[in-house]
């Protein structure tokens, strides 16, 4: 039988020592760092490694070294390449740990130069919510909507919806998929002008 792959990490000197003094004059964990059962000796998973719901270890990270953590993993290219806060927030929190680390990536997402200039939102921020005023009759606002998809039935495969946003009436008009504007407009004025006349507003998730 063959032994179990290994894997050996060695830490160079002089970066084991800049992560000592990071942890050191960290006000939090040096707390932790000075505890006696935390002696390099005694040196266990719960002590400088904090342990999840899973009991799996993470490593915590001093506040001298969160910078540049990020830095690694967001901007190297074999690593982060820029990607968004939500695929870097899942690289780092199943390894490292520290206090309120969600809004640290959020923080340094947002405030990343590159990513500011070359990955503009496409939406514009969100407003309160304005509600649709009450109409005063019947069909003078209506909303509508198609149920698409629909198995074949005497030669219609969907229905074209229409609800007074008043008295909540519907109207179930059979149709099909595909069409274009001339057909709703001949579609629309059946069911719906010619029996209630032209309501002042329509609501409809289709604008064109």
């Amino acid at each position: 039988m063959n032994p179990p792959p290994n894997v050996l990490v060695h830490m160079e000197e002089d970066v084991m020592r800049k992560w000592i003094e990071a942890y050191q004059s960290d006000p939090h964990l040096v707390k932790i760092w000075k505890d006696p059962k935390s002696l390099v000796e005694n040196w266990t998973p719960g002590h400088r490694f904090f342990k999840d719901v899973d009991y799996q270890p993470r490593l915590c990270v001093p506040l001298g070294k969160r910078r540049l953590l990020l830095e690694e993993a967001h901007e190297q290219a074999f690593e982060g390449a820029h990607q968004g806060l939500e695929k870097l927030w899942q690289k780092l929190s199943g390894r490292f740990y520290w206090k309120r680390m969600k809004a640290d990536i959020v923080r340094f997402v947002q405030t990343c130069d590159i990513c500011q200039k070359i990955k503009h939102p496409n939406f514009n921020k969100y407003r309160y919510l304005i509600p649709n005023p009450i109409p005063s009759r019947p069909y003078q606002s209506i909303s509508m909507d198609f149920i698409v998809n629909l198995p074949w039935s005497e030669g219609y495969n969907a229905i074209h919806v229409t609800v007074d946003r008043l008295t909540k009436h519907r109207i179930f008009t059979p149709t099909t998929t595909g069409l274009d504007a001339e057909d709703f407009g001949a579609l629309f004025v059946k069911g719906v002008v010619c029996r209630f006349g032209l309501p002042e507003s329509i609501i409809y998730d289709r604008d064109p």
